[in-house]
């Protein structure tokens, strides 16, 4: 689902396009508006648990990851 941000005010959503050929116009304002992230933010987190083959390993990678860092 992609991830909207307006050209006017800024404000930002997601939503399904009808067409994807046609602009979406902000809900707020009506000005047009492009995609700011294919996925939302939380499609990339599903992404990434299911590449690591489940929330267990993938919380196990991230504690590696954040133990590095120390």
């Amino acid at each position: 689902m992609p991830y909207y941000k307006c050209c006017s005010c800024h404000h930002e959503w997601e939503r399904i396009p009808e067409n994807k050929d046609v602009n979406v116009l902000c809900d707020w304002c009506g000005a047009p508006s492009y995609i700011l992230e294919e996925k939302t933010p939380l499609e990339k987190m599903v992404d990434d648990i299911e590449k690591a083959g489940g929330f267990e390993k993938w919380l196990e990678i991230g504690r590696k990851m954040w133990r590095k860092k120390l």
